[in-house]
């Protein structure tokens, strides 16, 4: 009785892992470099379905970081700036892409469990919907129905489009084959964005060692003034 007991116990364990696989995904690109003159990039997700029929939902969601905010308050009649307010772990950068429309897909209750969809970001109170207005004005949060292809009931592709305002540092990419309503298949990838050449250099000095880049500001000002004072004696 104890050896069917454990049987029991290992299949019920093991049910989840069954039921679940992992996707056949990829990324085209693991790298996205941002150059002075970066206006934006693609990011490209291909793979092959477990089964037909199915669905994809691919979410994108960048680095988490502090994010500060100023809500709109009404005094006099007149809207003007409030305290500001301060959000920790903010996603910068959120994308949900679809083979079909989420409604047409699963369940509010699949998207809740899976936390898929920009009003399930967590984002609390004015600031937090504050946030959440401004980004998706900004591009950086957005989601799009319908625009991942399936070819043949087998092979799939999602292209995600990166706006020139896309922050830096490793992105999450979640996907997840959806069959009536069920997750059958899901995979998470990473790619990184980040900046390249002396001026990627720079702002990475000014973000670790913020003293360091002070100094050398500094000396780049004084030379600067230098070589300018002596040009304009030369000059005189």
């Amino acid at each position: 009785m104890r050896y069917v007991c454990a049987l029991i116990l290992l299949l019920v364990m093991a049910s989840p892992a069954l039921a679940e696989r992992e996707a056949l995904v990829d990324l085209a690109e693991d790298f996205v470099p941002v150059a002075q003159d970066f206006d934006g990039a693609r990011v490209t997700v291909f793979g092959a379905l477990q089964q037909p029929r199915s669905d994809i939902v691919a979410v994108f969601e960048g680095p988490k970081a502090r994010s500060l905010v100023r809500p709109k308050v009404r005094q006099l009649g007149i809207w003007i700036n409030g305290q500001p307010q301060e959000l920790d772990n903010v996603i910068s950068f959120y994308a949900v892409l679809t083979s079909r429309p989420l409604a047409q897909i699963g369940k509010d209750s699949l998207w809740a469990h899976l936390g898929v969809g920009i009003d399930r970001l967590d984002l609390p109170g004015q600031a937090g919907e504050g946030v959440r207005q401004d980004r998706i004005a900004k591009g950086l949060y957005t989601e799009q129905e319908g625009v991942i292809t399936i070819r043949d009931s087998k092979l799939f592709r999602a292209d995600i489009q990166l706006p020139p305002n896309v922050p830096v540092g490793l992105y999450t990419a979640r996907i997840f084959e959806i069959q009536k309503g069920k997750v059958i298949a899901s995979r998470i990838t990473h790619f990184t964005i980040a900046q390249v050449g002396v001026g990627g250099q720079v702002k990475k000095l000014a973000r670790t060692n913020p003293w360091s880049y002070a100094a050398l500001s500094l000396a780049l000002v004084l030379a600067v003034g230098s070589v300018s004072a002596y040009a304009f004696r030369r000059a005189c």
